[in-house]
């Protein structure tokens, strides 16, 4: 008998000490100000799930601002999907990407594709000594950093 794989199966990635901002998605947002930090616990390229306490009840539009240690903030649009008070933990799904307001942008799909391809085991400082793929590490800088 042949294995089946799961075909809805996406690679969630941790990452280490990176957390998330939120606020409420509104017409007033630059009243409003961001709130948190709340635990980044994995992302995928579809789904967001932080741990701490997370406000909305669900079907809630937030905007997300993640930060990880390397301090390239990535903003993102999404709507809370799963909450369970008991562990604080909260799932929040990805807004899908497209041209207008209600959509994440183009540009931040890049961003977060960077963010989910690269690894994160990487030290500070690049010496010469070390067995890095220069040409790899500047297209993904170059690819950050050029407008679509």
């Amino acid at each position: 008998m042949t294995e089946t794989k799961e075909r809805r199966y996406i690679e969630r990635k941790t990452l280490p000490r990176t957390v998330v901002y939120f606020r409420r998605n509104s017409k007033f947002n630059f009243v409003n100000a961001f709130r948190g930090p709340v635990r980044l616990l994995n992302i995928s390229k579809s789904a967001i799930c932080v741990e701490g306490d997370l406000p909305f009840p669900k079907y809630t539009d937030l905007q997300l601002k993640i930060c990880p240690p390397d301090n390239s903030v990535i903003f993102l649009k999404g709507r809370v999907s799963v909450t369970n008070n008991e562990m604080q933990r909260c799932i929040i799904q990805i807004l899908p990407f497209g041209k207008g307001n209600a959509y994440n942008d183009f540009y931040t799909k890049t961003r977060l594709e960077i963010l989910l391809a690269e690894d994160q085991n990487y030290p500070l400082l690049l010496t010469p000594s070390d067995n890095y793929n220069l040409t790899s590490i500047f297209s993904s800088i170059i690819r950050v950093l050029t407008p679509l």
